[in-house]
């Protein structure tokens, strides 16, 4: 056999593996896109990448919301704000999870929001991405004062009771009078274009916030069962806007629902309190899981502000 004959016979033999690596990391990407929680979809996609010869391509918009995460953990000043950053590296490695660099900008967001548990197993993917990094040692250190951090936030002081308490003694007798929507343009350009009040993520950071009047002046209220409700305070007998419960030790960790009636309060929703307490945002249609959220997708939002 001839040389030439030998690496068409080479060829043919490693064909065969090397497309059912491509079909597994195809197949392994598609569920991330359609959970980009998918711990499992992403180790496999990181194992199959690995192990090609080269690394797959990474994709521009990979590129693109890598970027827009690291320019908002850079502006990012509150929880809610260092969260946005975190989902949108989820979101970038999600389409390429076996690229390490943003795992660390993932960890070092959600470490800043306080979840700390979640950022040191960011972090083992990171080593998972780059089973050769120079910085091994000192981010396995690090995962391990994470881990230490999420034990002791975890323990009885940080209870549900323990947030609703602080957050009702920081909002006692505060009332949510002035009403704020979020859009591409004024209330009554959009009225006569026939247009609603929207923006997408970059519309949201500049602050494009058009107010307008509401019936109404919004207050929490605390029925003593562990949540949280937000209440029309003219409009009582109509029930809650929206009902909380805690999920871990902060204000950000309260999960919200917006109630569609008197009492069906079942609906997820979006509501991030500003650090001051001073401000309530609220987005029907954004959906209430980070991970899912999308920069460039147009969000209705109203804000609630406190004089």
């Amino acid at each position: 056999m001839g040389p030439a004959a030998r690496v068409v016979l080479l060829a043919i033999l490693t064909a065969g593996p090397a497309r059912a690596q491509s079909a597994g990391l195809e197949a392994d990407l598609a569920r991330l896109a359609k959970n980009p929680d998918d711990d499992g979809a992403r180790r496999e996609a990181i194992a199959l990448a690995l192990a090609q010869p080269s690394p797959p391509a990474v994709p521009a918009e990979a590129s693109e919301l890598k970027g827009w995460a690291d320019a908002a953990a850079a502006d990012a000043k509150s929880p809610a704000d260092f969260l946005a950053a975190a989902a949108a590296y989820r979101k970038a490695l999600a389409l390429a999870p076996w690229v390490a660099a943003p795992y660390l900008g993932e960890a070092a967001a959600l470490e800043k929001a306080g979840r700390y548990g979640e950022a040191a197993e960011t972090l083992r993917f990171y080593l998972l991405a780059a089973p050769a990094a120079k910085d091994a040692e000192r981010v396995r250190e690090r995962i391990g004062a994470l881990s230490y951090r999420a034990q002791k936030t975890s323990a009885p002081e940080a209870s549900g009771d323990a947030v609703v308490a602080r957050l009702k003694a920081l909002t006692s007798g505060r009332k949510f009078d002035l009403t704020y929507e979020c859009g591409r343009e004024s209330p009554l350009q959009a009225l006569r274009r026939r247009r609603r009040m929207d923006c997408d993520a970059k519309e949201f950071e500049s602050g494009r916030w058009y107010a307008y009047h509401a019936l109404g002046s919004f207050a929490f209220r605390f029925p003593g069962d562990g949540s949280v409700e937000f209440w029309n305070a003219k409009l009582l007998g109509s029930g809650p806007l929206l009902v909380g419960r805690p999920e871990g030790p902060g204000v950000d960790d309260i999960a919200w629902s917006r109630c569609d009636d008197a009492r069906d309060c079942r609906a997820a929703a979006w509501v991030r309190l500003s650090g001051d307490l001073k401000t309530v945002t609220v987005s029907s249609d954004r959906p209430a899981a980070d991970s899912a959220f999308d920069p460039k997708a147009r969000y209705a939002y109203t804000q609630y502000r406190a004089r």
